[in-house]
């Protein structure tokens, strides 16, 4: 590994270089991408960088479930009631500085970066909230046929224990959320950049409105005073990664290379022959959502790989024997589901091998949020 990590060094000296994490819907499958940030920050800390995983990606970018370990991941520590500080000491953060007749180098302390959530505490959203936020007492068939399959008070409760009063924009990175605007027919994108006033509860409440398992996220811009009618981002961008990329172009136009690290979910890829059907309505009316769900996913995958400024690092496999529906939170499932994260993971393990290599040797991204000298 000697002659890669002096060739990454080199590298990263000529070409400036930003890092966005990009992590996918599906609800309860959240748990698959929850299981490859714990294991890529466990490889970190095992290569001896010990900076918060956050901290080393310039962007981070999470759509409906995704969003909620996005804002997991770049909550201030100590927010959640319900999962666990990371254990790692504030990392300290110099600059280099030239001074004096003989224009000596010193190091210049800028401030620490701290940590956030424990990426291995990631998991228990689903394991130990997955059946209060998916009740098996759900509503009658009647009500359902007339409003949504649960109540939203359970989830509403868990999302204030998980991030209390945060607001988006004290986020300790850069981070995205994707929403549906249903009204006006178009994505929705909360930056914690642009210094909204936004909850973080409210912030994934929006982007993981589920159509018919949960109503639509009311919300008020504090700007404009807009009133936004917010559903599932997944509508719109199941997998953020494209819509990551351009606000990273917009964030950093001088960058000359973009690592997009994207986390799948795993959903189940549908075919369909329709030269083996008979056409019309009954033919296609229980298929052309997941059609189109397919489709979508597939474009952006084929979109960011031709891009000649992005190297797209997709972690997922074909680890899924039947679906498994986003509200699905029996042990059977989510033990496949486990099983399944653990596949992606080996069937990977070239891939995160270089991209650890890399991610070490990378320099403090100077996008993450910095606290006092005194820290």
């Amino acid at each position: 590994m000697g002659k890669l990590s002096n060739l990454l060094q080199k590298r990263e000296k000529e070409k400036d270089i930003r890092y966005i994490l990009s992590i996918d819907g599906g609800g309860m499958r959240g748990i698959i991408p929850a299981y490859l940030i714990s294991r890529l920050a466990e490889d970190l800390r095992n290569a001896g960088d010990e900076r918060p995983f956050y901290s080393h990606f310039d962007l981070i970018a999470g759509t409906s479930t995704g969003a909620l370990l996005s804002l997991g991941l770049t909550t201030a520590q100590g927010v959640s009631d319900s999962l666990e500080k990371d254990d790692l000491k504030p990392f300290a953060v110099y600059e280099k500085h030239r001074a004096g007749f003989f224009k000596k180098e010193k190091n210049i302390l800028k401030g620490y970066i701290h940590g956030s959530t424990s990426p291995s505490s990631l998991s228990d959203i689903y394991l130990k909230n997955g059946s209060r936020i998916f009740p098996r007492h759900i509503k009658n068939t009647f009500s359902q046929l007339f409003g949504e399959k649960y109540d939203i008070k359970p989830y509403e409760d868990f999302l204030l224990k998980e991030f209390a009063d945060a607001r988006l924009a004290d986020s300790l990175a850069p981070t995205i959320a994707v929403a549906y605007d249903c009204p006006n027919a178009r994505p929705y994108v909360f930056r914690s950049y642009d210094k909204s006033g936004f909850f973080s509860r409210d912030v994934a409440r929006a982007s993981t409105a589920a159509p018919l398992y949960f109503p639509p996220a009311i919300l008020t811009e504090e700007k404009t005073g807009e009133r936004l009618i917010l559903s599932d981002g997944g509508l719109c961008a199941n997998n953020p990664s494209l819509i990551a990329y351009a606000e990273a172009r917009e964030l950093y136009p001088r960058a000359d290379e973009f690592r997009i690290l994207s986390l799948s979910t795993c959903r189940k890829a549908f075919t369909f022959d329709p030269s083996r059907s008979s056409g019309g309505a009954p033919s296609w009316a229980t298929s052309i959502t997941r059609i189109y769900s397919t489709a979508q996913e597939k474009l952006v995958d084929a979109e960011l790989e031709r891009l000649p400024d992005v190297k797209y690092i997709r972690l997922e496999a074909n680890i899924l024997d039947k679906r498994i529906p986003l509200d699905d939170t029996s042990k059977e499932s989510l033990d496949a589901l486990i099983r399944g994260a653990e596949k992606v993971y080996k069937e990977n393990k070239e891939k995160i091998a270089h991209l650890i290599e890399e991610l070490k040797l990378s320099c403090t991204r100077d996008s993450v949020r910095l606290f006092g000298k005194e820290s």
